[in-house]
């Protein structure tokens, strides 16, 4: 069987067990080694040869490898190919994780130039919370308790499929305040803000999803990190928003 046909056949299994984001990323890897031969032609030097022209994007290389390998194991189990041409191997690159995170001006920087709605409000959640944009966006109003102040998230939303509480402050009680309650789904008022409106409905998808946050006063700033500055920053707060100066 060519490549080409066996990489169809694969993302026509995987289409339905695994994430649309994560398939499209599978697409993405398959098409970028593009072989013009038989599967069980393909050598474990011409994978390589692949991988070497990422060599500049290590978590690239990583990802490709990565979707490489899976593609033969399930060559492997459909008898397309004898032995596996990367058995054995390792991912070829080291990537280090996040080694910084916003300082406390930077913080207060982004809470503060968060005012507009619904980005504002959207990034003010996440900064205050220190959640994941898909947990933000799939909240409920019944999943917040005003009395104690947990908020009570259900495996069905975590990453990790685990279920998740956590308390918040009078900071995230003033935001959540000034959402109109006419849905379940905290997010639904945010949704359907003008800005997110029909004429660009993605936007207000991406939100629900977990994929797009930002605030156009805050937009450099990236919230993976704003994310690990929310734990670290926990027991000393952000300074007031007067005592920050906007240049």
């Amino acid at each position: 069987m060519s490549y080409e046909t066996a990489a169809t056949v694969f993302l026509n299994e995987w289409r339905d067990r695994t994430r649309p984001k994560t398939l499209i990323g599978y697409r993405l890897y398959l098409n970028r080694f593009g072989f013009q031969k038989n599967v069980s032609e393909i050598t474990r030097g011409n994978i390589h040869s692949v991988l070497a022209m990422l060599k500049d994007k290590p978590a690239a290389q990583n990802q490709a490898f990565t979707v490489m390998r899976l593609f033969f194991n399930w060559a492997l189990r459909n008898e397309l190919v004898d032995k596996h041409p990367m058995r054995g191997e390792r991912r070829p690159a080291t990537v280090s994780s996040h080694d910084r995170v916003l300082t406390e001006p930077e913080l207060t920087a982004v809470l503060c130039g968060a005012t507009s709605c619904p980005f504002g409000t959207i990034v003010r959640l996440l900064v205050l919370t220190g959640q994941r944009r898909g947990e933000t966006g799939a909240l409920r109003w019944d999943r917040i308790d005003e009395e104690e102040q947990p908020i009570n998230l259900p495996s069905s939303t975590t990453k990790n499929k685990r279920a998740h509480n956590f308390p918040y402050g009078s900071l995230t009680k003033s935001v959540l305040a000034a959402i109109p309650r006419c849905s379940p789904l905290l997010s639904s008022p945010l949704l359907s803000s003008p800005l997110l409106s029909s004429s660009n409905p993605t936007k207000a998808q991406h939100f629900r999803r977990g994929a797009s946050q930002k605030d156009t006063s805050a937009s450099r700033l990236k919230f993976q990190r704003g994310r690990c500055t929310t734990y670290v920053g926990l027991l000393v707060p952000p300074m007031p928003c007067s005592a920050h100066r906007f240049t």
